[in-house]
């Protein structure tokens, strides 16, 4: 993965969301913001974002807080399944997955 996020753990969410959305396509972004490293402006992603798309509906979107992401890949598929993420996505359009709970936008 080019963004330095863990290849498993967002491999894990993909086949949890493949499940709940099986007709969509599943996207990979990041939320970005500027730092300063050394007086420099360099980029900088907080959390990843999976878009869940298909044509003719509005897409919906996952997003993991890079707290989230500090699970084993067994505790987020747990947690995924646990606070019922699909469902929320689905309901709100917009989910976001943090260290402490889901929640929707």
């Amino acid at each position: 993965m080019d963004c330095g996020c863990s290849t498993e753990k967002i491999h894990a969410v993909h086949e949890y969301l493949e499940q709940h959305f099986p007709d969509y396509v599943l996207h990979d972004l990041h939320a970005p913001t500027e730092l300063t490293q050394a007086g420099l402006p360099t980029r900088h992603a907080q959390h990843h974002v999976v878009s869940i798309r298909q044509e003719g509906v509005l897409t919906y979107y996952a997003v993991l807080r890079c707290d989230f992401q500090e699970y084993s890949v067994e505790e987020i598929e747990e947690y995924l399944r646990r606070s019922k993420f699909a469902e929320m996505v689905r309901a709100k359009r917009v989910a976001v997955a943090h260290k402490d709970e889901a929640s929707a936008l």
